[in-house]
């Protein structure tokens, strides 16, 4: 098992454990906070609408009040123009010698009626002047601050609801915590730091044994008793410069290499090398704890595979074998 896998399951794990702490939350706020919270908002929609309706019947009252103070007005204004005429007439009638003494005194009478009625008209002006003044003073000095505080005391009981709803939740959030903080310290210290860089993993390097040069792989983690494998993987020799001044320079001679050809069959733990020893084919059968270097079981089954081939020889086997990279058929049953 890779410790990154290992530790990334418990990651996994840690986690589910914090979402399951949240749903605790969730729920404990469902049941108790969320129907407190419906219920508050029904009552503070009624009681405003209630207040708000109270605003607008005083406001209807004032405007009541209003308007009769301007139908007052009005009459008053045409009784007292009405007056203004008669006053004309009966002074023209007066002054006039051609008009006989009973004409005088009905001008005169039409006067004196109109002068009554614009008495009256103004007594009622002055009347509902004054009503209407009184209740413009009460509307606004005392209705309507009235209604105002109504409503801010409504919404100084919305807020305090609302802060205690904050500070349920924040109660309910600390009951949790502890197991929320354990789980993260155990992400951090217990996955976080138990991960192995070098966990099976390859280091290669080169080394040289009597000018031939062998990659190392070091499969670390791998439960083989071995600390070694010899790949066979030789680095390319030397460019050689063609020199085109000298005759017969323009062919190179290859650097000579004993070459060979691999043909592997893997069947979970044997694997198989035919090469090739001078003029004679030699078959190389050892066994080799397969566990993939990078994974379990290689997948898809009867593929070919680029592949670094690397054999762990006997320790009986003295001979130094070279395996090289190459393209071989893998058969994974």
């Amino acid at each position: 098992n890779y410790s990154s896998l290992r530790t990334f399951k418990g990651v996994l794990q840690e986690v589910g454990s914090i979402a399951n702490q949240h749903e605790l939350i969730s729920d404990y706020l469902g049941k108790d906070v969320l129907m407190e919270v419906v219920r508050l908002i029904a009552e503070l929609k009624k009681e405003r609408k209630e207040h708000l309706q109270e605003a607008k019947h005083e406001e209807n009252v004032m405007d009541k009040s209003k308007k009769k103070l301007d139908s007052c007005k009005s009459a008053y204004r045409a009784a007292h123009e009405q007056w203004m005429q008669a006053k004309i007439l009966f002074e023209k009638a007066d002054s006039d010698d051609n008009r006989t003494k009973a004409e005088v005194e009905r001008a005169r009478s039409t006067m004196d009626n109109k002068n009554k009625m614009r008495e009256d008209q103004k007594n009622d002006y002055i009347l509902q002047l004054q009503n209407t003044n009184k209740d413009q003073e009460e509307h606004y000095y005392k209705k309507v601050p009235t209604i105002f505080n109504k409503l801010q005391t409504m919404e100084e009981r919305r807020i305090t609801c609302l802060g205690k709803y904050y500070e349920t939740y924040a109660e309910c959030h600390k009951k949790v915590l502890p197991v929320i903080t354990q789980c993260l310290d155990d992400i951090q210290t217990k996955h976080g730091q138990s991960v192995k860089p070098a966990e099976r993993t390859l280091r290669f390097k080169c080394v040289s044994n009597d000018d031939t040069f062998f990659s190392i792989i070091e499969p670390v983690g791998l439960a083989s008793g071995r600390s070694q494998v010899q790949t066979g993987i030789r680095p390319p020799p030397d460019i050689v410069m063609v020199d085109l001044d000298e005759p017969g320079s323009s062919r190179a001679t290859p650097h000579q290499t004993r070459v060979a050809t691999t043909s592997a069959l893997a069947v979970k733990t044997v694997v198989q090398i035919h090469y090739q020893e001078g003029e004679t084919t030699q078959t190389e059968t050892n066994r080799y704890i397969w566990n993939h270097i990078y994974q379990e079981d290689v997948h898809p089954p009867n593929e070919n595979l680029l592949f670094f081939l690397g054999l762990f020889l006997s320790s009986s086997d003295d001979r130094v074998f070279r395996s090289v990279a190459g393209t071989a058929n893998f058969v994974v049953q």
